[in-house]
Order: C-alpha cells, then structure tokens, then sequence
C-alpha cells in the first residue's frame, strides 16, 4: 500500500484542487439520489475526503455548515462500507487526528 505522502503527491499531480472538491460533492449528490452503486472513488481520492472533511460540523450554529457536514460524514459511511482498505483508512485517520471516541 502507498504511503499517504505518496498518495497525496499522486493525487496532487492528477487532480486540480477545485477538481477534487468536485469530484467529493459530485459523490455527495450521486448518494442523495441514490446512485450509492456509483460511488466508488479510488483511495487516494477517499483520503482527499476525509483529510477535507470538517470532522466538527456538528457544533456548528449554521445549518448549511451541518447539513455539509453530515451529507460528507454520510458519504464517508458508505465507502468504508464498499472495502476493507477504505475501512481501515477510515480508521488510521482517526488515529493520527486523535479523533477516535473512546
């Protein structure tokens, strides 16, 4: 497996920023609209998600802030759901930004 250095570098060289946000909320309205068969992002883009993702949207006061936040956390849910690798990715990442529950 890549190291996550080498996958961000990857992915920094394929993909503009402005593209990988896109690419995040076109998944996002694909999940709304129950094309959940279509999501499958590779893994440097599910790490772009989650190192994106305001892991805090719910203390937020502003409704759009949480309605984003929790439409991505939704989105996130399913893709651990498809693989292994992306559940365990999911699980590295709480680690490193200590934001596991315990």
């Amino acid at each position: 497996m890549m190291t996550k250095v080498d996958m961000i570098d990857r992915m920094y060289e394929s993909y503009t920023t402005k593209e990988l946000s896109g690419l995040k909320w076109a998944y996002v309205e694909m999940m709304k609209f129950g094309r959940k068969d279509q999501i499958n992002p590779s893994y440097d883009i599910f790490q772009y998600i989650l190192d994106t993702h305001d892991w805090y949207y719910h203390y937020s006061d502003d409704h759009r802030v949480y309605s984003k936040g929790q439409d991505v956390s939704n989105l996130i849910l399913l893709i651990r759901k498809q693989d292994e690798i992306f559940e365990e990715m999911y699980q590295q990442h709480l680690d490193a930004h200590s934001l596991r529950v315990h």
